[in-house]
């Protein structure tokens, strides 16, 4: 089983590089899929098919995080032969990743909330700090923030970006940043890699689940279903934990 602790710390990385979909004999899980694993994170327990567990069964039990890899929209495991490629996931592939963490455990900050993580995501790709004391417009200096087809805000370059600046280095590198804002609170932020990495860029959705930070990668080209997504996530994680 991979060191969470250290994909956790990955996820919020300054650069906030966003990781392609791994091949699929990296790190598909290969156990029957009528194994149930019961998990705890936090205060939730889960039960999960063993196959969609990054460790297998080997994993159960009460942890800080846990790593999924599915097929959406039906939340099938990766090991679902019509995914298979000999480099990884077939071109149109519908396969995601899915990081669902307690942000009191996973972090050195035991006050640390999720609504904080989705927010410090944002804040870590554009703004030079994290001081929020005048609103998220004013942390996000220097960008400009337009609505999107896709129901969420795109963020480009003000006119007086600073040279130099987090910002200014974002763009330059080709990433693609969304959010959705309401009232000065962040709620979704979406980051994409843009023509990068080839074949497969992707994007990283931030988010919650409860009281947990949840984290799902996907493929670029997926993009304008963010939200039914989200919302396919969110309904396999609430019959896994009834």
């Amino acid at each position: 089983m991979r060191n969470l602790s250290a994909l956790a710390s990955f996820v919020l990385t300054a650069c906030m590089a966003v990781a392609p979909i791994k091949a699929l004999g990296e790190l598909a899980p290969r156990l029957p899929a009528d194994i149930v694993v019961p998990i705890q994170i936090g205060a939730h327990t889960f039960r999960l098919p063993s196959n969609v567990i990054d460790g297998g069964a080997s994993g159960f039990g009460k942890r800080a995080a846990v790593l999924l890899f599915m097929v959406y929209p039906k939340m099938t495991p990766w090991s679902d032969p019509s995914e298979r490629g000999k480099s990884g996931i077939v071109p149109g592939s519908k396969a995601i990743q899915v990081l669902l963490e307690d942000p009191r455990t996973s972090s050195s900050d035991p006050t640390r909330t999720a609504k904080r993580g989705v927010t410090r995501n944002l804040l870590l790709a554009l703004a030079e700090n994290e001081n929020l004391s005048r609103g998220v417009a004013e942390a996000l200096s220097g960008t400009v923030r337009r609505k999107d087809t896709i129901g969420l805000d795109r963020f480009g370059p003000a006119d007086d970006i600073r040279p130099n600046s987090r910002a200014f280095r974002a763009f330059k590198e080709g990433y693609h940043h969304y959010a959705r804002i309401d009232n000065d609170e962040v709620q979704y932020v979406v980051i994409c890699s843009g023509e990068r990495p080839v074949p497969n860029p992707g994007c990283r959705l931030a988010s919650e689940y409860k009281d947990l930070s949840l984290y799902i990668t996907f493929r670029q080209p997926m993009l304008p279903e963010w939200d039914f997504i989200r919302r396919s996530v969110i309904e396999f994680l609430d019959v896994s934990s009834r």
